[in-house]
């Protein structure tokens, strides 16, 4: 799962689209341990370690800060969430404190949590309790919720809604970490330059043209899920990853034609380059 950003391109490995939290912990393990064998040294490099077990997180923990990894990321458990912003903080203490040079960050907003954290009481605690808080990924669309982040000098914007990004950006997101960055990584960082340099024209068209193949990708994601889809996406570019894992079932013979028609259709082969 590709984070492209204007500082850079950086990697967020074993997060949803990755499927990590279908993965075992010793899967998760080799799945991060492949990344750090090719790309330690020149890719940045985070390592989603979310599980339901306190053990098992702060088992991947240590693991990630021996790999030596760039960044870890840390969803809270999502059948027995936390309470309050004090169970928050204790989970996120206990599982930090394995890994106690590593930068963190807290995955946000992603799959089907109820709860609403209170960031502005968050940021505050994190100063004395939580040292290697760096900021959130938020994958909510829901920006209010994140403005204390923004405007925070302690807190990063890790942008999780891709057809969004440019939204995010303007309100003062430092980046995006998403699925579709994976093929329309081009288009979106085309989008970043143009907001850049102040060509909004420029920027909402590349925006526009992410928003065609999210939405093409998200009608077929019912049986396969969103990573599936984009699975099937990767490999109409030449990049097999096999199937989704279950409960997500593989697209079936017509609808991975039918969904490369539509690709084609909106021209997605030609101006993703």
């Amino acid at each position: 799962r590709g984070r492209s950003g204007r500082s850079g391109h950086y990697f967020l490995v074993n997060g949803t689209t990755g499927e990590g939290m279908k993965l075992s912990v010793e899967e998760r393990k080799l799945v991060l341990e492949a990344w750090m064998n090719h790309g330690k040294g020149s890719l940045t490099i985070i390592n989603h370690i979310g599980c339901e077990s306190l053990k098992d997180c702060q088992n991947l923990a240590v693991h990630s800060a021996a790999q030596g990894v760039d960044g870890i990321s840390l969803m809270q458990p999502i059948l027995y969430e936390p309470a309050g912003i004090e169970n928050l903080v204790a989970f996120l203490s206990a599982v930090t404190e394995k890994a106690p040079s590593v930068p963190f960050y807290l995955y946000y907003g992603a799959g089907p949590s109820k709860s609403k954290i209170d960031l502005t009481e968050l940021l505050q605690v994190a100063k004395t309790r939580l040292p290697t808080f760096s900021g959130i990924k938020y994958s909510g669309s829901e920006m209010i919720d994140v403005m204390p982040c923004i405007v925070s000098d302690s807190c990063d914007l890790l942008y999780g809604r891709d057809e969004q990004l440019l939204g995010a950006v303007a309100m003062g997101g430092q980046t995006g970490v998403g699925s579709t960055y994976n093929y329309l990584g081009n288009v979106d960082q085309r989008m970043l330059d143009a907001y850049e340099r102040g060509d909004m024209k420029t920027a909402q068209m590349e925006q526009q043209r992410a928003q065609q193949v999210i939405n093409i990708m998200l009608r077929f994601k019912s049986y396969s899920g969103v990573a599936g889809a984009s699975k099937i996406i990767m490999k109409f570019l030449g990049i097999e990853l096999g199937p989704p894992r279950l409960p997500d079932l593989p697209l079936s013979k017509e609808d991975t034609e039918e969904l490369k028609v539509e690709l084609q259709r909106s021209g997605f082969f030609e101006w993703r380059r």
